[in-house]
């Protein structure tokens, strides 16, 4: 939380003549709900935000707000599969857990993990393979790349497009 805090305020330090161009790697649930009030506070300070959000997305949608501008990608998993990864999650922890002895657990964690490595995968390769999409990223002028730390390859994508990646 700090290190958004001081963000904000470098950002609001130069005003609105030193407004930024923000590029923010997608979340989900509460970590967009979370991410989505710092960047409210950005476009109020007059900087342009521009969120990636995938075709996969069960919280971030476009129609949500007219303040963001929305850059969609493609992956390449659906809705639904990430629906069942929720659900089948869920289900393990509230009903199974409490049933399974520590290897079993680790087992089932080992697998979501695995699981949770494609879809990361998917979404690295929805942007990064996409030439289009990194083309007009590159053509977009970001200064720096606002993520989340627990969704993965934001990073890389700051290291392709040549500007500073902060962490919320």
């Amino acid at each position: 939380m700090r290190l958004v805090v001081c963000f904000l305020s470098l950002l609001t330090v130069f005003g609105p003549a030193e407004c930024g161009n923000v590029l923010v790697w997608f979340t989900e649930g509460s970590h967009w709900i979370n991410l989505k009030i710092v960047l409210e506070a950005l476009i109020d300070k007059g900087h342009d935000v521009t969120v990636l959000v995938p075709g996969t997305s069960l919280y971030m949608k476009a129609k949500e707000s007219d303040r963001f501008t929305y850059q969609p990608f493609n992956v390449s998993m659906d809705e639904q599969e990430m629906r069942d990864f929720i659900e089948e999650f869920l289900y393990f922890s509230v009903y199974e857990m409490d049933e399974l002895n520590l290897l079993q657990i680790q087992k089932k964690v080992l697998e979501f993990t695995s699981k949770l490595q494609d879809m990361s995968i998917a979404y690295c390769d929805g942007i990064l393979k996409s030439p289009e999409l990194m083309d007009k990223l590159r053509n977009g002028k970001f200064e720096v790349v606002l993520t989340d730390p627990i969704y993965q390859c934001s990073d890389i994508v700051a290291e392709e497009l040549n500007v500073p990646l902060v962490y919320t």
